[in-house]
């Protein structure tokens, strides 16, 4: 990982240190570090995005740590390892392309039952990303080419941009298991910054995750 990509998750670490501080202080709260892992349905989305897009497999994984504000009210940071990408179908070959964010999320989060064993939830907020890896994949009749990014500009001048600026939007139900807090949700994270060039092209991802962390205590 480079300097901006630590320095990005410096600042996040920061944050969510100096959100524990203040919240600390107003409601002693007791913030739930969680496992999150699940899939993703992505692509490109926008008027310049072409026709021959397919949607590809990604994957979003990480930690997830929630702050309570009130008994209904919650702040939610999460550091993610967010795989997206497209597929591209021409007349004789394909273009699989994927990019992968280290990507931090600031959301506040609405449950509607705290004081029951099923707890819906609905959250809302950006997330800022920073690509860690990307390439794609030809393939054609005469074989299988794979590229990295830089490679990809040298061939054929596309230029991936290295950061995105999203808003995620989703909702889901959380239940205790034992000693274990699970949570099943869905979020749809929609990127501002064009993916390609200067087009209108951003990331779109639909997501399906499983959350595993403590029991909490109310």
């Amino acid at each position: 990982m480079n300097h901006h990509h630590t320095l990005m998750l410096g600042v996040a670490l920061l944050l969510g240190s100096s959100c524990a501080s203040s919240l600390h202080a107003q409601t002693d709260p007791s913030p739930t570090l969680s496992l999150i892992g699940g899939v993703s349905s992505t692509t490109l989305v926008g008027k310049d995005a072409a026709d021959n897009l397919n949607r590809r497999q990604g994957v979003l994984a990480g930690l997830s740590v929630v702050y309570s504000l009130t008994s209904m009210v919650q702040l939610e940071i999460d550091a993610l390892y967010a795989r997206k990408g497209f597929r591209s179908t021409g007349a004789t070959s394909t273009f699989d392309f994927s990019s992968a964010y280290l990507e931090i999320p600031l959301l506040l989060r609405l449950e509607f039952a705290p004081n029951r064993r099923l707890r819906p939830f609905i959250v809302a907020g950006p997330a800022f990303g920073a690509q860690i890896d990307c390439g794609g994949t030809t393939t054609s009749s005469s074989g299988t080419l794979d590229l990295n990014c830089a490679e990809l500009e040298a061939r054929s001048g596309i230029v991936v941009k290295k950061t995105d600026v999203s808003a995620v939007l989703g909702g889901g139900i959380g239940f205790p298991i034992g000693a274990a807090h699970l949570t099943l949700a869905t979020r749809y994270t929609m990127g501002f910054l064009s993916v390609i060039g200067n087009n209108d092209n951003h990331n779109g991802a639909l997501s399906f995750y499983v959350g595993l962390g403590r029991a909490r205590r109310d």
